[in-house]
């Protein structure tokens, strides 16, 4: 039952606990709602996030700091605004990562919930969070935005925690909403909105400013600081201001140093004051007067406050900010940098000078409050006194009516006796300075009842460490009572022990606390003990009042005393002023008397009675002195010269003084006085008193004519005036030597007269020496300043703008007006690029012209430093016989000074100076002939300059690699183009050995061989097969010699380096063409005798043909054979491209057309089936169809054959565009790509690059020519081949041909008739069968045939016709003709006989350029072997129309 009463407790407690919390959470909420209802201004987001922090502290909730995020988003722009409980407001970027995270929250309308970051970071915050100690967010969503709450501890929030921060997400959004209802309209005039917010501003700011002057107004007292300070802090808050602390330092400037009184409280906190302290940078920002703001401690530090702010506040202070005000500063401080804007500032300086007033009334108040506490202890002390007066008065009345302690002494025992409390009473003073106690009184009432004094006892003394009982009382201050005779301590005079048995003896301290005062003493008979003590206990009061006017009395007499000393003091200073003004006003050295008489004078005054005053003066060894006692003893002994008023003499004796009064040198070396109040000099009368104090030159004595005279006063007196007498005697010594020196200045000054006038006539000498050196030296210095001027513009200027800063200077250091420098060349007969001073050029010599070279003998005198080979000086240029006159424009020259520059014995340079105001002399020449030395060296040293400057910028843009390394072969340069070649950065290559780049197919030898080479000092050079950064391998071609250097030791290597990989490759194709080239010449010699023999045999069967029967046997069998011809025709025609590359017989035609009827061709019965793909608009080309046919079958070929059990094979056709810098090796333009690609088994790579070279082939048959026909067909044609595959995945051919501007005219052909004509036609050919074939085939087709066999038999049978009036209309000329004249050569003496002849060209080289560009060479049509019937039969036709 116990624990189940337990656990009901516990749930109670628990729904009470819960309860409560509510109560509060719905107190909060309504609060802020409360408070947003009077809030109308965006900018009131900030007191709203206070009031939310407040909040939230309120609620107990663990967070760190909490915000407002306010999104605007209008289109695609969105804009956040930040409003912090621990920062300024402000705006987040559009491109930073918090904005993203943000709006996606915010956009998501879902609580997010971050609960440490370190573990799961989803938008990824923890880098710009984390560094603050901040792992844990919530961020809940309203309608303009997010509220969000932050914490440095993981999982902080609760669910509860959580839906209190969904309930003032909800105040929120209903405040936004409120606001967005009562946004000002657009079309309202921004100028009165601003207006409007800048007079709430003003408006918001006076209110403030006048709760503050409230707050400082309603203080009454100075102890009411609290409502200054939390007046200030409710301001803070008030406009929103950031702070982590905030502070009022009030500094205390009357103590030295300065004094800080801090005041400092956090944004909620309580105000604590600092304890006292000094603060320097507090006092030396007030005592500037101007703010101080640190913007970011972490970043400067002025002050060295950020540790220190750090231990006393526990945290990281990074921005803060004094604004002086007059008693001191108003400070804020943050953990945010750049926290504190210009308005936050302005804000603080106008609370600043409202808190001078504040200041200024509570330092007001605490002046009064100081001053009526000091009227409130005057007043107490007042009244005390009198209280201590009237305890005198009453006193004084009963037992004492005195302060006079003696009188006091007299009556006190007598009123005390009298007043019946005791037969007897002594009275004993103790004194404090002496430790003594003496009995001042004693009476007792004899047996008649008569007061009867005891002389025996009074005046006795005791010290207070002695043993007797009043010294004891006095040392103890305790009451005691002996009973009896007391032989150590108490024997009472004028009794013996045997009266005093029956007595008791008591002693009553009279004390003030626990100073002991007086002691009374009394005696009673020992049965009246009791009654004596009980009396003395009555007493108690009269002992306090007798202590306290004895008290009194001393105080009295104390202050009686310390006011004697005053005046006497007064006195003795105001006779001490009148001695000193006596010296002050001693102009002679005789005056000193006087000083000394007023000083007796003064002496007399002060009371201190004397007979005579003396001043003994001592000499400087201590072994005589002089005594002066008359008023004009000082003034004899000056005007006398005596050595002990003179500096610089010998000592004399000069009286026995010493012998009789010896004291004197003893008490001035000691510096003690001496006093002899009796003293038995011989001078002086019997029993006289004498005093002698010690000053600095001697002793001041007085003596008085009775014995003890004097006292300690009269002895300190006489101390303070023998210091007087000091600073008199310095003066009358200074006086002396004063007058000393004036009579020695005379004497000097007649000495003086001549040895200046000696010394001028030296000095004279010697100045005019000095002046030229001082010339000298300044003209050295402006030539050095020059020298330094010309190295400093010679850095950034060319080697003419050099010289002409060097003339301009040179002209002004030799006050000239022209100056020149020419180069003379190395045959000493020709000046070189002349240049001339600004001045020379723009004022005296505008008529010379730039011309880079001129003749020495064409120069006039200016150049006679040249021939003479030394400086030369024209000061009479007008009268110089052989002068050769000035050009037209050029100024007149007056004076002239060349000097020449010899390097080597050879003249190198001239400089030259004119128009110097006076004559040149020789010092000129000295100084331009340095001048002259230094221009040479400036320039030659731009030159090196300038050749090293283009050796580094060749070396840096060469195009070739330079490498150089070290002796052991570590690299230490490379130049870019080597970074370029090979892939490497400097950074990467540097210390690196050469050896990275090594491909592994060199052998070692020979890297053994080079090393070998270069370090026995020789150059090397060879090729490299190197590997790049990336893999790819390349060739170089290197030079490597070593760097030696003086010594001729080793020290470096060089190596330029070229890459060769495309030279190779152009090598390799090299080869391969002149291979081509070889077989060329055999396979073209070959095909044109077979072209010659099939010209016979076509031709024949094509006759055979034309005359059988289409139907008939026999033009069966013919046309056979002739098909058979046509295929042999082709294989010619194949040799011939091999041959020569075949130069292409062009004409327009459809690649896709010829590509479907070659292919269908090439393969008709094969396994393998074409697929065709043609992109639309695919552009004609110009081409040779038989070659181009010839490309594509054997591409076809080669693609069935590796497909031996059949496939697809793919064609297509496209066109592209080929830009400038296209890899492919064409030039821009339009082009047909064709592309054979087919599934076979494919190429290894080791041969893929072999595939065009003659008689290669991968097959067990062929001749292997095909694909190196193809590739010189497509080079003919402008174009390009080229080729990939993959083993067992097939291979693709892929051929570039220029696209035709023209388009293809498609012509059907019908079986026709052969075109016949008339006409006499002059046909040449070597080949008898080629006569019968043509000759039987144009007579046949009505033409009247001529036959010749070779040009020469052309020319002359031409002639003939021509002649005879019966012309050819057409000429058949072979084009070459073994040991002959061929027709080449023949047309062009035909053109000669006859401009107007018509002749075709035939050949069996149907590849010659001459076939192809036929109309070139004079002709007017080609045939190529073996000649087509028809072909010829439509030329021939055509030839003759178009000649008609």
């Amino acid at each position: 039952m116990t624990d189940g009463k337990t656990d009901a407790t516990d749930d109670s407690v628990s729904m009470n606990g819960a309860f409560t919390e509510n109560v509060r959470t719905r107190s909060v909420i309504a609060q802020l709602r409360e408070a947003v209802c009077k809030m109308h201004r965006r900018e009131d987001a900030k007191r709203l996030v206070r009031l939310i922090w407040t909040g939230l502290r309120e609620l107990e909730i663990p967070f760190l700091s909490c915000g407002i995020n306010l999104i605007d988003q209008k289109g695609a722009d969105v804009a956040i605004r930040i409003y912090r409980s621990d920062d300024a407001p402000g705006c987040l970027p559009d491109d930073d990562p918090g904005a993203k995270v943000l709006h996606d929250i915010w956009q998501g309308q879902q609580v997010a919930y971050r609960r440490d970051l370190r573990e799961e970071d989803p938008w990824g915050e923890a880098e710009w969070t984390l560094p603050y100690g901040i792992c844990c967010i919530v961020d809940v969503p309203f309608s303009q935005g997010t509220l969000a709450v932050n914490s440095t501890e993981p999982s902080a929030f609760s669910a509860e925690h959580v839906e209190i921060f969904r309930e003032m997400a909800a105040v929120l959004s209903e405040w936004f909403t409120r606001l967005q209802d009562q946004e000002v309209p657009d079309e309202c005039d921004d100028s009165l909105v601003q207006e409007a917010a800048t007079w709430r501003h003003r408006k918001r700011m006076e209110t403030i400013q006048s709760r503050l002057r409230e707050a400082i107004w309603d203080m009454k007292h100075s102890d009411e600081l609290d409502r200054i300070l939390d007046a200030v802090l409710w301001v803070l808050q008030e406009l929103e201001l950031p702070f982590s602390n905030c502070g009022i330092n009030l500094i205390d400037d009357i103590e030295k140093p300065m004094w800080v009184h801090g005041y400092t409280s956090s944004w909620d906190g309580e105000w604590e004051k600092d304890r006292l302290r000094p603060a320097d940078a507090v006092v030396e920002i007030w005592g500037k007067g101007a703010v101080c703001y640190r913007r970011d401690l972490a970043a400067e530090d002025p002050y060295e406050e950020r540790e220190a702010l750090r231990a006393v506040l526990g945290m990281d202070i990074r921005s803060v900010v004094d604004v002086p005000f007059a008693q001191g500063t108003l400070a804020l401080n943050s953990i945010w940098a750049e926290m504190y804007s210009a308005d936050d500032i302005d804000i603080l300086q106008q609370m600043a000078a409202v808190l001078s007033e504040g200041f200024t009334r509570w330092r007001d108040l605490d002046a009064l409050r100081e001053q009526a506490a000091e009227l409130k202890r005057t007043n107490d002390l007042l009244e005390e006194k009198e209280e201590i007066l009237n305890s005198f008065q009453q006193i004084a009345e009963i037992p004492l009516s005195t302060l006079d302690l003696d009188e006091i002494a007299a009556r006190l025992p007598r009123e005390v006796i009298r007043a019946g409390f005791f037969r007897s009473l002594s009275f004993s003073v103790v004194n404090e300075k002496t430790r003594t106690i003496e009995v001042m009184s004693s009476l007792h009432r004899d047996k008649d009842g008569e007061l009867v004094g005891e002389d025996t006892e009074k005046g006795s003394s005791y010290g207070l460490d002695d043993r007797d009982i009043l010294a004891q009382v006095a040392r103890t201050g305790t009451f005691e009572i002996i009973e009896g005779w007391d032989e150590e301590r108490y024997t009472p005079h004028g009794h013996s022990p045997a009266v005093f048995e029956d007595k008791v003896a008591y002693f009553v301290p009279v004390k003030k606390q626990e100073r002991v005062l007086a002691v009374l003493a009394t005696a009673s008979r020992k049965k009246d003990r009791e009654q004596t003590l009980y009396r003395i206990g009555l007493m108690e009061p009269l002992l306090s009042q007798m202590a306290i006017t004895l008290e009194q009395v001393h105080l009295y007499r104390e202050l009686r005393q310390a006011h004697e000393s005053e005046e006497e003091e007064q006195r003795q200073q105001q006779a001490e002023q009148t001695v000193r003004l006596k010296i002050a006003q001693m102009d002679e050295p005789d005056e000193m008397g006087a000083v000394v008489e007023g000083l007796r004078e003064q002496l007399t005054a002060l009371g201190v009675a004397h007979d005579s005053c003396s001043v003994q003066v001592v000499n400087e060894q201590g072994t005589d002195y002089l005594s002066g006692i008359s008023r004009d003893f000082f003034a004899r002994k000056a005007h006398e010269g005596h050595p002990f008023f003179t500096q610089g003499l010998d000592w004399e004796k000069v009286s026995d003084l010493p012998e009789q009064h010896p004291w004197v040198i003893e008490v001035w070396k000691t510096g003690t006085p001496r006093y002899d109040p009796h003293s038995q000099i011989s001078s002086l009368p019997a029993g006289s008193s004498v005093i002698d104090v010690p000053f600095s030159h001697g002793t001041l004595a007085i003596c008085a004519h009775r014995p003890h005279a004097f006292g300690e006063r009269s002895i300190e007196i006489l101390q303070r005036f023998a210091r007087v007498l000091t600073d008199g005697f310095q003066r009358y010594l200074d006086l002396i030597a004063k007058q000393q020196a004036v009579d020695s200045l005379h004497t000097a000054y007649e000495q003086m007269e001549a040895c200046v006038r000696e010394r001028t006539a030296q000095l004279k000498e010697a100045n005019a020496n000095l002046q030229h050196q001082i010339e000298e030296r300044k003209c050295e210095e402006d030539v050095q300043a020059s020298q330094l001027r010309l190295i400093e513009y010679a850095t950034n200027h060319s080697i003419t703008e050099l010289l002409q800063k060097f003339l301009d200077e040179t002209e002004a250091l030799m006050d000239s007006e022209i100056g020149f420098f020419h180069f003379v060349e190395e045959d000493q007969e020709t000046l070189a690029l002349q240049t001339w001073s600004t001045n020379t050029l723009e004022s005296m010599c505008t008529a010379e012209s730039e011309r880079l070279h001129y003749p020495i003998s064409e120069a006039g005198v200016w150049v006679d430093c040249v021939h003479e080979r030394r400086p030369v000086i024209h000061n009479d240029y007008a009268n110089l016989s052989h002068k050769k006159g000035l050009p037209e424009s050029h100024a007149p020259v007056i004076r002239e000074l060349v000097v020449p520059v010899l390097r080597g014995g050879k003249i190198v340079a001239i400089l030259g100076m004119g128009n110097k105001r006076t004559d040149y002399d020789d010092e000129d020449v000295k100084i331009l002939q340095r001048l002259a030395d230094l221009a040479w060296e400036s320039v030659s040293r731009k030159q090196t300059e300038v050749e090293l400057q283009k050796l580094s910028l060749a070396v840096e843009q060469s195009p070739a690699s330079i490498v150089i390394t070290n002796k052991e072969g570590e690299i230490e340069y490379v130049n870019p183009k080597f970074c370029t070649t090979t892939g490497y950065t400097v950074e990467e290559i540097l210390g690196q050995n050469p050896r990275v780049l090594k491909s592994g197919t060199q052998s070692s030898e020979s890297y053994r061989e080079l090393w070998d080479t270069i370090t026995s000092g020789k150059e090397w050079r060879g090729e490299f097969h190197n590997k790049k950064k990336d893999g790819e391998l390349y060739w170089e071609l290197a030079s490597i010699s070593p760097i030696t250097n003086s010594a001729g030791v080793i020290t470096h290597f060089v190596a330029v380096k070229e890459d060769i990989t495309e030279q190779k490759r152009m090598e390799e194709e090299i080869r391969r063409a002149h291979n081509l080239k070889s077989l060329g010449l055999l396979a073209g010699g070959i095909a044109h005798d077979f072209n010659n023999v099939l010209t016979g045999v076509m031709g024949s069967l094509a006759l055979l043909q034309h005359f059988l029967d289409k139907d008939s046997m026999e033009h069966e069998i013919a046309s056979e054979a002739q098909q058979a011809a046509t295929k042999t025709k082709a294989l010619t025609q194949q040799l011939m491209t091999f041959a020569k590359g075949g130069t292409p017989i062009k004409e327009t035609a459809s690649i896709e057309e010829l590509i479907r009827e070659t292919t269908s061709l090439s393969l008709h019965g094969a396994n393998t089936r074409p697929e065709f793909h043609f992109s639309d608009g695919l552009p004609s080309v110009d081409i040779d169809t038989g070659q181009i046919s010839q490309v594509i079958q054997n591409l076809v070929l080669n693609a069935d054959q590796a497909m031996p059990n059949g496939g697809t094979l793919k064609i297509s056709a496209d066109h592209v565009e080929v830009a400038a810098g296209d890899p492919l090796p064409l030039e821009a333009g339009t082009y047909v790509r064709v592309s054979v690609e087919d599934q076979g088994i494919g190429i290894s790579d080791d041969l893929l690059s072999q595939v065009f070279d003659p008689y290669f082939s991968t097959k067990e048959t062929g001749h292997g020519l095909g694909l190196s026909i193809c590739h010189s067909i497509i080079q003919r044609h402008n174009g390009h081949i080229t080729v990939s595959s993959r083993q067992n995945v097939g291979t693709t051919f892929e051929f570039y041909l220029p696209a035709s501007e023209e388009q293809v005219i498609t012509v059907t052909e019908n079986e026709r008739e052969w075109a016949r004509g008339t006409g006499k036609i002059l046909l040449m050919d070597d080949e008898e069968t080629i006569h019968q074939m043509m000759g039987r085939t144009l007579k046949a087709l009505g033409y009247e045939v001529e036959s010749v066999y070779d040009g020469k038999e052309v020319l002359q049978a031409y002639k003939v016709a021509l002649e005879t009036d019966k012309p050819f209309d057409v000429v058949i000329m072979d084009l070459t003709i073994p040991g002959g004249m061929g027709g080449k050569e023949a047309i062009g003496k035909l053109l000669v006989i006859d401009p107007r002849v018509q002749a075709l060209v035939s050949s069996g080289y149907s590849n010659d350029p001459v076939m192809a560009d036929f109309a070139e060479y004079g002709f007017a049509g080609s045939v190529a072997k073996p000649v087509d019937i028809e072909e010829l039969a439509d030329m021939v036709k055509r030839i003759l129309t178009d000649r008609e």
